[in-house]
């Protein structure tokens, strides 16, 4: 599936998860992108930007859509860096 949608928040978990917010923050968010530790380097060096920098921008992501728990956020955890990338201004 191919995802294009505005960021609205990132958080980061103390285990270092960072989780990308589509379209709205917190609990009415409709879809989230999830970042494991070991990614996010290469994330980084891949838009050459931190995550916590996309808030506002449009970006567009590919992955599995998947559910962790009922009534929970959707999420696409990413598998590698190309997956996620900023749309042109």
């Amino acid at each position: 599936m191919h995802v294009r949608a505005t960021v609205a928040a990132i958080r980061t978990t103390r285990t270092g998860h960072t989780f990308i917010s589509l379209e709205r923050p917190g609990p009415n968010c409709p879809i989230e992108v999830a970042v494991r530790p070991e990614l996010l380097p290469n994330l980084t060096r891949y838009l050459q930007l931190q995550p916590s920098k996309l808030t506002g921008r449009v970006v567009l992501v590919q992955g599995y859509v998947q559910a962790t728990a009922k009534d929970s956020t959707a999420q696409i955890w990413l598998d590698r860096a190309p997956a996620l990338s900023v749309a042109p201004l």
